[in-house]
């Protein structure tokens, strides 16, 4: 298959955050463009991550890390 038969997903809507090994919605009201290099297209827009985000993302990573270590 060739580059020019890639198909591309148009559109991802709005992303959200993976914490805790799931999606989790942000508590932002702030985004930014999805832009695909290969036609600089938009398709989609991802959170700008707040405090409140990074504390939840933080905190997962830190209860995995007492699991994890002792493997």
């Amino acid at each position: 298959m060739g580059i020019n038969n890639v198909k591309i997903k148009k559109d991802f809507g709005k992303l959200k955050n993976w914490i805790n090994n799931s999606e989790a919605e942000s508590t932002t009201k702030t985004y930014i463009d999805l832009i695909t290099p290969y036609t600089g297209e938009v398709i989609g827009q991802v959170p700008i991550g707040t405090n409140d985000d990074v504390n939840r993302a933080v905190k997962s990573a830190y209860e995995a890390f007492k699991v994890w270590s002792n493997v």
